[in-house]
């Protein structure tokens, strides 16, 4: 049980640190990481019948034991992707309709307004549009962005080779919408952000739990393996 308690230690410590999420602690979250210690309890059931059988010759053993261990690393490697992908599509609705509700604070740029945006913008170099985005109000910042969207990937020169990228970097688009969202319903992003928080809990977990498995195979399988590269 020695894998169970270590890794339980793990989940103390992350339920700790989730202690300060706004809309507190998900009542079902510790049940879900307890999941988690049910696979390692039965791979250390599994290993203890697999040493006891009088029947197995020591190479037998070591590769009963492997089987075991990788089956409990796709088990968790499951549960893994079961819950991030989850909490994924979860925050991906929240940001969208977080998004629509702020962008609708601001007056929807006119079809002229986004063809004359795209004409200036496109004899200034791409240094230039990132200085007029920075200091554009939110209003105007809309126009840009929508004006962007319509003219999609531009070609570039960066040095000697030619690229093609858009007029803004998407990750800078991103996070001017995203403060733009903080700034109007800041409830609302710090939820996102507690969703974020959880999924990289399920994420750190189950590489807490997969390193503890590689750390007990070693000792499992004998001196002789504990060299061998684990995948």
């Amino acid at each position: 049980m020695a894998l169970t308690q270590d890794f339980n230690l793990h989940v103390s410590l992350h339920m700790q640190s989730l202690d300060s999420l706004q809309g507190g602690v998900p009542s079902g979250l510790h049940t879900q990481l307890s999941e988690v210690s049910s696979i390692l309890a039965q791979y250390d059931s599994e290993v203890g019948k697999i040493e006891r059988d009088l029947h197995l010759s020591e190479d037998g053993k070591a590769a009963r034991v492997k089987t075991a261990y990788d089956a409990a690393r796709t088990a968790i490697d499951k549960w893994r992707i079961g819950k991030t992908a989850g909490i994924d599509a979860q925050t991906a609705s929240q940001q969208a309709k977080l998004q629509a509700q702020t962008d609708k604070l601001l007056a929807a740029p006119t079809d002229i307004q986004v063809r004359n945006m795209v004409q200036r913008l496109s004899s200034f170099d791409p240094l230039e549009v990132e200085v007029l985005y920075a200091s554009a109000t939110d209003a105007d910042r809309r126009v840009i962005e929508v004006a962007a969207d319509a003219v999609g990937r531009q070609p570039h020169k960066r040095g000697e080779q030619l690229v093609w990228e858009p007029l803004i970097a998407t990750e800078r688009v991103a996070a001017v919408r995203a403060a733009r969202v903080e700034r109007a319903n800041p409830e609302g992003a710090a939820a996102i952000r507690d969703s974020q928080r959880i999924r990289s809990t399920y994420e750190a977990l189950a590489g807490a739990a997969k390193g503890l498995l590689r750390e007990s195979l070693p000792s499992r399988l004998g001196s002789d393996a504990a060299d061998a590269p684990v995948a």
